[in-house]
């Protein structure tokens, strides 16, 4: 059974010597006039963020941080300042990101990844088969940054227009997004023991960066299919969505780290919400308390808030049907890292 990798992906090659996982990645990002690439990396509650103007910056904010996570986010943004930067900071709607993440001891990401592709190319007309996006191995699962026009995010258009002579209203953009993750989880639930993590929807999004190391497995994020290729009109096509999609449009509340889980409660996954509040629900108790612990920590909630939030949500059904404390202790570790 391989462990993220793939056996079908093209990898590119150049004459001479191979450039750089970070001069590679700097070579096909998007890189409008203004704008910048936004970097940021976690080491346990540690968090550092800086924006890059070039695969040396990217480098040398790696190099510094190399003890911890790096990350990098795929869509433009103006954002010189702080350490995460929000909706309002992202200038462009460049990417389609789809990330199929591991939940059970043996899987195949690399697979899981082309069943979705796959199951997304046939629905717009897309053989991703046969000119596959970006791939990135993230040293656990597999990720495909869909490459788009550089669609740019604006608050004045429309929300229910799509885009609006190559603009779009950034939450219109998010929402967009965020359905087509959704179908996707929906159709594919669990395949090759991965899922897909339908939180990737969000603009700010920041991705495993190739060319750095997966604190919690050890192994190093790369590049396996490399293009710079364009899928153009394929924003349009994910844009002709039912109104009734865009009624609720994507929190852009900014929350701050280190918040009760209480308080970030009504920016949560409905999934999230249920678990905390009735107790477990398809697609089962592991699965949810995983997801749960992942969505608590991305929306600013410590270890042990988070914690102390699983171990009430998994009472809730009662003693007999609550998950084992060393395995609720694993989801823990898996969306925060240690033991």
């Amino acid at each position: 059974m391989t462990r993220g990798t793939s056996k079908t992906a093209k990898t590119h090659t150049t004459k001479g010597k191979k450039p750089s996982e970070f001069k590679r990645l700097w070579q096909v990002l998007p890189h409008p006039p203004g704008s910048v690439v936004r970097l940021f990396s976690r080491n346990g509650d540690q968090r550092n963020g800086d924006f890059a103007e070039s695969a040396g910056d990217i480098r040398r904010f790696a190099d510094a941080h190399a003890e911890g996570n790096i990350y990098v986010a795929p869509n433009p943004t103006d954002f010189r300042g702080g350490t995460r930067h929000s909706t309002r900071h992202v200038t462009h709607w460049s990417y389609f990101l789809i990330d199929c993440d591991p939940v059970e001891p043996d899987y195949d990401a690399a697979a899981a990844l082309y069943q979705a592709l796959t199951w997304l190319g046939e629905w717009a007309g897309k053989d991703f088969k046969r000119r596959l996006p970006l791939i990135i191995d993230s040293g656990r699962g597999m990720q495909a940054w869909i490459r788009l026009e550089d669609i740019v995010l604006d608050p004045n258009v429309a929300r229910k227009d799509g885009i609006d002579a190559g603009r779009i209203h950034p939450k219109t953009a998010a929402r967009v997004n965020s359905h087509w993750l959704k179908r996707l989880s929906d159709r594919l639930k669990v395949v090759h023991g991965c899922q897909i993590d339908t939180s990737v929807s969000d603009l700010p999004r920041v991705m495993r960066c190739p060319g750095t190391y997966n604190a919690k497995t050890g192994r190093k994020a790369c590049i396996v299919n490399y293009t710079d290729e364009v899928f153009e009109g394929f924003a349009y096509l994910l844009s002709t969505i039912d109104e009734k999609y865009l009624d609720e449009p994507e929190s852009d509340v900014e929350i701050e780290s280190g918040q009760t889980w209480q308080r970030v409660f009504h920016h949560l996954t409905r999934t999230a919400q249920t678990y905390l509040t009735a107790g477990w629900s398809e697609p089962g108790r592991h699965k949810t308390a995983n997801h749960t612990a992942r969505t608590l920590r991305e929306k600013g909630c410590t270890r042990h808030e988070c914690w102390k939030a699983l171990k009430r949500a998994n009472k809730l059904r009662g003693e007999e049907e609550a998950l084992p404390l060393d395995q609720l202790k694993g989801c823990l570790n898996s969306a925060f890292g240690g033991d």
